[in-house]
């Protein structure tokens, strides 16, 4: 199971780490940093999808999990708000959401119901708990 990062927190620490590999292409553009993330996200973990099936590979595609956990409107798993940052305050280092947080459980909510849902029997459904 793959994924990759879900929406980032976009403030300006944050950018410097999207101008990475952005360079300035988007400059302080939410909207466009978030679009060619998605693009990335797809090239990488989407054509891994195509090549590679289920089982031995599964990609999913969570952006959009850390910003519905977080009320943000318009968010859903797989289909991210994309004019918004994602949750800064329940971020770390920009990308991870933060233990106990909204987003944290949205994203392992994601992780759930697109993989390890697929894998839960009644006969080992005590051990998830």
């Amino acid at each position: 199971m793959e994924c990759n990062y879900d929406i980032p927190c976009e403030n300006i620490l944050c950018r410097g780490f999207d101008q990475g590999y952005l360079g300035n292409f988007c400059g302080s553009n939410i909207t466009c940093l978030n679009e060619m993330g998605v693009v990335f996200q797809d090239q990488y973990v989407g054509r891994l999808r195509q090549i590679y099936s289920e089982p031995q590979y599964t990609g999913l595609l969570i952006g959009g999990a850390d910003q519905k956990a977080a009320g943000i409107p318009g968010a859903e798993v797989g289909k991210p708000a994309m004019d918004k940052s994602g949750p800064c305050d329940q971020m770390v280092l920009c990308v991870h959401p933060k233990y106990g947080s909204k987003a944290a459980t949205g994203v392992g909510e994601a992780f759930y119901d697109l993989f390890f849902s697929k894998y839960v029997t009644k006969v080992n459904e005590s051990m998830v708990v």
